[in-house]
């Protein structure tokens, strides 16, 4: 039987205490909270699928942002060190993709990027340059560290530029090349170089594509998912904690298919950030008449061969993965609206001091109708019953159709 039990809580003003039943509080003081300013404005996004290698028409901004997604996914870190060479191309410093990752990656939380601009040093005003930007002539005076990010303008097709590159970009980094439209025989130089493509998109003028260094990966392990038997969740645990299983030449490849809710993708997200996650990759079928999962197809053997952290395998053999998207912004549009001209009896109370009788009055009323004043609509109308409108904390004005 349930029941409650009612304590009598006592205030004593005098000696500040409050008191109820064996608890007494003293000195109870209450301080407002001011709310935080947010460092910079909320960005609003949109969580979709985007397939990799489509070619797709986007804006360039949204081509730079998929590929600053993708590289911080596969390598979870604070710190962005990045590089573009800029030679004899005309393009302005807000144009340039390293202005454009730095936009990106402003975006997400604790990110910070230092940028090295290879180019003549009379290329750019120093005073135009963002407070993390540098310029280097590296054949005077070459990189310390590898970086992250290199990019660059027609490397695919300006060899000689890409070899200049390649050298100052860490195990397992990437390539940013902005190509002409036009471009397509290019990935017989791939094999040449070890890179893989993980991205492809244009624009109206260029295509850009996102490339990474070939990793070698020695063994792979396969983990399937599955929300009805949780049998493989001690086999998952078992292969993370083995310190053998846990080498920069081995993965393990946690499988979701013909289950589009199995949860994959948090899960990953959350394996992680956890000791040895670094070698966790996961492959999500969301494709019914996808063949099997395998290490012995070609078609799953190539896309692993890229060593990206999340692959989404869609209908038509699409590769992709879930990016966060900017939402367009709002454009003012006319509506269609309508005015009514109608003659309303109506019984008022002014709760102001000026009238204390109840007063009927005729009068015309000329309003329009919207979405925004509908509720002024019901009201003149008395198709909705309501008890007051409020004018100001003084006075109110009590309305009851008749």
């Amino acid at each position: 039987m349930s029941y409650y039990v009612v304590l009598q809580v006592q205030v004593y003003k005098e000696i500040d205490v409050i008191k109820a039943g064996g608890i007494e509080i003293r000195g109870l003081k209450a301080t407002q909270i001011s709310r935080r300013k947010l460092a910079q404005d909320a960005v609003i996004e949109e969580h979709t699928f985007v397939a990799h290698c489509d070619r797709a028409k986007v804006s360039l901004n949204e081509a730079i942002r998929l590929s600053a997604q993708l590289v911080l996914e596969d390598h979870q870190i604070i710190k962005v060190e990045a590089i573009e060479l800029v030679e004899d191309i005309d393009v302005e410093l807000e144009y340039l993709s390293s202005s454009l990752l730095l936009e990106a990656f402003g975006d997400l939380p604790l990110i910070q990027m230092n940028v090295t601009l290879l180019t003549s040093s009379n290329r750019f005003k120093p005073e135009d340059l963002p407070q993390n930007f540098s310029i280097k002539n590296f054949e005077k005076s070459p990189l310390d560290n590898k970086v992250l990010i290199a990019a660059g303008f027609n490397l695919l097709t300006k060899l000689v530029s890409l070899e200049r590159l390649l050298p100052f970009v860490r195990d397992g980094g990437y390539l940013l090349t902005r190509e002409k439209c036009d471009l397509t025989d290019y990935k017989k130089h791939l094999q040449q170089y070890e890179l893989n493509v993980i991205l492809e998109k244009r624009t109206d003028k260029e295509l850009i594509v996102l490339l990474k260094k070939k990793v070698s990966i020695r063994e792979r392990t396969v983990v399937y998912i599955s929300n009805d038997n949780f049998s493989w969740l001690e086999n998952l645990k078992s292969l993370l904690n083995d310190e053998n299983n846990l080498d920069k030449n081995n993965r393990i490849i946690i499988v979701g298919e013909k289950n589009f809710e199995c949860g994959l993708l948090g899960f990953i997200n959350c394996l992680r950030k956890e000791p040895g996650g670094e070698y966790v990759r996961g492959v999500l079928v969301q494709d019914e008449k996808a063949p099997k999962f395998s290490l012995q197809d070609p078609f799953y053997l190539e896309q692993l061969q890229k060593d990206m952290t999340i692959n989404v395998l869609r209908p038509d053999k699409t590769w992709g993965s879930y990016r966060h998207l900017k939402l367009p912004q709002p454009e003012p549009k006319l509506v269609q609206t309508a005015h009514v001209c109608q003659t309303v009896h109506a019984k008022f109370y002014l709760a102001n001091g000026g009238l204390n009788a109840v007063t009927k009055l005729p009068f015309r009323i000329l309003f329009y109708i919207h979405c925004i004043i509908l509720q002024k609509f019901y009201i003149f109308t008395g198709s909705r019953k309501f008890k007051y409108i409020l004018l100001d904390r003084k006075q109110f004005i009590y309305c009851v159709s008749s």
